[in-house]
């Protein structure tokens, strides 16, 4: 990577929701040290841009165009650095995406000073990888989170992500409803996911419904 002490440092920004890029574009903008040097709405368009262009690449893990390891590789030969930007850190998709060497991760729910310390570090040359997820990419353990529920949580799991209320789901199974909704929130803090829309999206990205893979 050039030196970047004599200049600010520039960022690209992908993700395909426009006001979350404007948001970033305003805070990124008001760091002395750091300048926005493009922004892209899908994978295609960010691949398109000049060699060279950026320090460091802030990437949203659920970009149209998305190929796994693929993409990984190639922002990282043609800019430098791949900082994953994503709303579940501890997916098994992001554990993937490190392994085929992202340099840092940061949560959609991180405070600014967290986003800016990541950049900062993975320009250079750091990591800027959460304790718990750089230990689960060293053990190169591989599979679905949902591949470590109980019998009894996936069957309520397989329900939910099938659009089965929990009321239903008590009934069928012969269960309390206040069970089910017990059970619903242990898988949801197991899978990673803070809520049902979530569950339904990562189901579609584990090919849990027929269409979907977890490289989006």
């Amino acid at each position: 990577m050039s030196d970047t002490s004599a200049r600010r440092l520039r960022v690209l920004l992908a993700d395909d929701h426009p006001v979350m890029v404007d948001g970033l574009s305003r805070v990124l903008a008001a760091e002395a040290d750091i300048e926005v040097a493009g922004v892209a709405y899908d994978v295609r368009d960010l691949l398109a841009m000049d060699a060279g262009r950026a320090d460091v690449v802030v990437l949203d893990v659920s970009m149209p165009g998305m190929r796994g390891g693929e993409t990984i590789a190639a922002l990282r030969g043609r800019f430098g650095p791949v900082l994953l930007f994503t709303l579940e850190p501890d997916a098994t998709q992001v554990v993937e995406l490190v392994r085929a060497g992202a340099a840092g991760v940061v949560s959609k729910s991180a405070r600014v000073e967290e986003l800016l310390r990541a950049i900062r570090t993975v320009a250079a040359g750091g990591r800027a990888v959460p304790m718990a997820l750089a230990e689960r990419v060293a053990a190169g353990g591989e599979g679905w989170p949902h591949e470590q529920l109980s019998e009894r949580e996936l069957a309520i799991f397989q329900r939910l992500i099938r659009g089965a209320t929990p009321k239903s789901i008590a009934f069928e199974l012969s269960l309390a409803p206040s069970t089910v909704y017990t059970y619903a929130e242990r898988i949801r803090q197991k899978l990673g996911v803070d809520g049902p829309v979530a569950l339904v999206d990562y189901a579609h990205r584990a090919g849990l419904l027929g269409r979907g893979s977890h490289e989006g």
